[in-house]
């Protein structure tokens, strides 16, 4: 009987929800514009988890390519970091300071340079 009542309230609402997970209404804002642009990923092998640091650039790990990548928006280039064998980084994070970490499969790592 729980498990009805559950789906018969539960149904309702998933249907009436749509729209933006974030509580904005699609449509809400009409005026917003902005500008994309896109650089391709120097080693593009499951580029994930984009994380950006205080200075502006942005970090991707680089999970079957075994590497975390650095973007630089200022002079719009990369660098990347080769992780040690079995690696395979994902859940990237930049601290207050600017310095990377990674997660990994086996143990975390933190980056420099």
């Amino acid at each position: 009987m729980k498990t009805i009542a559950f789906i018969l309230f539960i149904v309702p609402l998933a249907a009436l929800a749509g729209g933006s997970n974030y509580g904005i209404a699609p449509g809400a804002h009409p005026n917003l514009a902005g500008k994309v642009r896109e650089w391709p990923v120097p080693t593009p092998r499951f580029a994930r988890d984009p994380a950006i640091a205080p200075d502006g650039s942005i970090y991707i790990s680089v999970m079957t390519g075994n590497k975390v990548a650095r973007f630089d928006t200022k002079t719009n280039t990369f660098k990347e970091w080769d992780m040690p064998p079995g690696h395979r980084p994902h859940g990237l994070l930049v601290d207050k300071q600017g310095i990377p970490r990674c997660e990994a499969v086996y143990h975390p790592r933190q980056l420099h340079g």
